[in-house]
């Protein structure tokens, strides 16, 4: 009772105890929650309308187009990874504005719908579900071989396979993941489009316009504003304010980015290093004539190659070799070398070690066997070769490759050009995957390939057509500034930064005296790929992206193989709009370019000059003549010419006239009318353009969508 007592005598003490407790509680949750908010920030690339793009999703989906950029045979840059970002980045910021639009307008794609898309039951087949079906080697006429492919790469089919089969199948599974999103985006926008097109009416003027059968032809002199430089046109600072302000449209801010000063290097190899390529090349080409190793000549210099088969003409132009190099190939004796000329800071050396006539390419089928059935290889080879079943129906009974199964036992490969599966294959082709017996073989005999448990049936379908062969060894030669040029260099570099580290005006001042570049004010953001035409200088834009105002680094960046950079960050510009500062000179040079057009016409009505050929002498500029002018204006030329070009009377002369940055005189010098169509043709076409406008608004309107939203761009704090 004595403890109660107390504890009611001290009850006011109690409640502020307590009431402490839990505020301490309350602010360390708090606390601790906001540093999660703080962090989960911090791992956002990419905040489109308040939805978040942390790293590890944009890391995965980057990995992924990454290596299927590479598993194209790409050999990716700096630069190449940053467009990929840039690439993936935009299909984000679509992907949200299609969901906008899906949540706003109700659009969506149904399972149904979506198969018929990839099938092509019903509708049009999708361009990009055939090419993926064709790179699979599946039929993509055939339905059920599409649904057996999904079947195939299910996450709970995959689980199945051996392991050694699971990743290849996942990478085929995520793939076809992403087209997927792709294809259903592409659908919506398609609806979308169809609802805009809805959205308004051509009235009596509009198909007077767009159905009209008339067209022109049309003498024009014209010449740039600019070309009149009077000086009484000027263009005061409350005219380019007034400009801007009338015009925010123009210059909306997407993405913060900053201004970036720098002074760059770019290293040249010295005389003495261009007279020791020069020897490095008479040794090359010594060595590749006196060898019958062409490859282990060629291995010893810069990217060289010396293949053991044969090329075709074909495939000799798509090497990218310079022209006087592939008239060599065709021209030379075997065994010859090229005498080559110092391009490019490189020597081409060019050794044809072989040249015949023969079949290009081979169609080659395979029928791959289950252990079963493995055993008794030779009794069906036997079966196929006295005639009593085809190829082609062995590999329906017994093929268990689904891809090749699907094209009738077919190899395919990828034509590189047009990334489409090909039956036909080169030398080259074969000969990588070890498949030479191909072009060894009797046509449309089957044979056993292959040893122990990897054994398959094989024939030669049909031999392509003949021409010339060639085996050839390559090898560059490249003049490539020594350690003591680049030391130089960089000595040069260094010697400004560590004497005038902290007032980088200064050490711009020193650079330009010596005859080192200077740049100055160079916008980089998040997309940036490099830092003006600096190659290979992501890292520099990636610093700026993150430091301070003023920042100048305390190292030198070196740029790929052959540029040193010192930077300084200038302003960081954000908010809305383009601060006016950074638009003025370009929004003066257009109003000045306007105003002296307008000046520059009205001077030239006022001299009532009679004839073309008096308007081309007065505006220095010569008469050309368009064929085919219409009302509506094609986007070659500015509207007001084909407004002027129908507002003037056949066989008159316009008053002179400004097109936007031009000045112009017209002559329209006949008409002609169309054979009349029928009201049936012409409604068609009405149609096709009024379907053509929907698009066209459907595009604009998503445009605007995606400039409506706030974007925060993460990405230099990451990459």
């Amino acid at each position: 009772m004595a403890t109660l007592q107390k504890i009611r005598n001290r009850a006011g003490l109690l409640i502020i105890v307590i009431g402490v407790a839990l505020l301490a509680f309350i602010i360390g949750d708090g606390l601790r929650s906001g540093r999660s908010v703080v962090q989960g920030d911090r791992q956002t690339v990419i905040n489109v309308d308040g939805k978040k793009i942390g790293y590890d999703v944009y890391q995965e989906r980057l990995r992924q187009m990454t290596e299927a950029a590479e598993a194209q045979g790409m050999k990716l840059s700096e630069e190449d990874r940053i467009r990929l970002n840039n690439q993936l980045a935009q299909e984000f910021i679509q992907d949200a504005a299609i969901e906008k639009i899906q949540e706003e307008t109700g659009i969506k794609v149904t399972g149904k719908e979506f198969y018929a898309l990839i099938s092509g039951n019903g509708v049009m087949q999708n361009r990009s579900a055939q090419q993926f079906f064709q790179q699979m080697g599946i039929n993509a006429n055939d339905p059920k071989a599409i649904s057996d492919f999904l079947s195939q790469i299910d996450s709970k089919n995959i689980e199945k396979l051996p392991n050694e089969y699971q990743q290849a199948y996942a990478r085929i599974s995520q793939n076809w993941s992403n087209l997927t999103s792709s294809i259903i985006n592409e659908r919506i926008m398609q609806k979308y489009s169809a609802i805009m097109a809805r959205s308004y009416t051509l009235n009596d003027i509009d198909k007077k316009f767009l159905a009209s059968d008339v067209s022109r032809s049309v003498a024009v002199v014209r010449t740039p504003s600019t070309a009149y430089t009077n000086e009484e046109v000027t263009v005061s600072d409350a005219d380019i304010s007034t400009f801007y302000k009338d015009h925010p449209q123009f210059y909306k801010l997407q993405a913060p980015y900053k201004l970036v000063d720098y002074i760059s290097l770019q290293i040249r190899p010295s005389q003495k290093d261009f007279a020791d390529a020069q020897g490095n090349m008479l040794k090359a080409k010594s060595e590749l004539a006196a060898t019958n190793e062409e490859e282990t000549v060629t291995r010893n210099y810069n990217e060289g190659f010396a293949p053991k088969f044969y090329l075709s003409e074909t495939e000799i132009g798509m090497l990218g070799l310079a022209e006087p190099l592939v008239s060599f190939i065709k021209s030379a004796e075997v065994g010859a070398v090229n005498t080559p000329t110092l391009a490019n800071d490189r020597y081409d050396l060019i050794k044809l070690v072989d040249k015949k006539q023969g079949p290009t390419t081979v169609a080659a089928q395979v029928i791959v066997l289950d252990s079963i059935n493995a055993k008794h290889i030779d009794s069906l080879v036997n079966t196929i070769n006295n005639g009593t079943k085809t190829f082609d129906e062995m590999v329906a009974t017994y093929s268990i490759d689904p891809e090749t199964k699907a094209n009738n036992g077919y190899l395919t490969t990828h034509n590189p050009q047009t990334g489409i599966a090909e039956r036909n294959l080169s030398h080259s082709v074969v000969s990588r995957s070890g498949l030479d017996t191909l072009f060894k073989v009797t046509p449309q005999r089957a044979f056993v390939m292959g040893e122990g448990n990897n054994k398959v049936i094989m024939r030669v379908a049909e031999l392509g057509e003949v021409g010339n062969l060639y085996k050839i060894a390559y090898t560059q030669v490249p003049a490539i500034f020594s350690d003591e040029t680049y030391r130089k260099a960089h000595s040069k570099l260094n010697n400004l930064l560590t004497k005038d580290n902290s007032n980088f005006d200064q050490m711009a001042k020193e650079a330009e005296a010596e005859g080192l570049s200077v740049s100055r004010d160079v916008a980089v953001a998040a997309s940036s790929e490099t830092l003006g035409s600096i190659p290979s200088s992501r890292e520099v834009v990636s610093w700026a992206l993150r430091g301070k105002e003023g920042d100048v680094n305390d190292k030198i960046f070196r740029c790929g193989d052959d540029y040193l950079v010192i930077a300084r960050i200038g302003k960081a510009i954000k908010g809305d709009l383009v601060p006016l500062s950074e638009v003025k000179e370009q929004i003066k040079n257009q109003l000045v370019a306007e105003k002296r057009g307008d000046l520059f016409a009205k001077n030239l009505a006022s001299k009532n000059i009679t004839s073309l050929e008096g308007y081309a002498t007065a505006m220095q500029s010569t008469i050309d003549t368009l064929a085919n002018v219409t009302i509506m204006p094609n986007g070659q030329m500015p509207a007001e010419f084909a407004g002027e070009s129908f507002a003037t009377k056949v066989g008159s002369i316009s008053a002179p006239f400004r097109a936007q940055t031009e000045v112009m005189v017209v002559k329209p010098l006949a008409e002609n009318k169309a054979v009349t169509t029928s009201s049936q043709t012409r409604d068609a076409r009405l149609e096709q353009m009024r379907n053509g406008v929907g698009q066209s608004l459907g595009y604009r309107s998503f445009l605007s969508i995606i400039k409506g939203m706030k974007i925060t761009d993460n990405r230099g704090n990451f990459f």
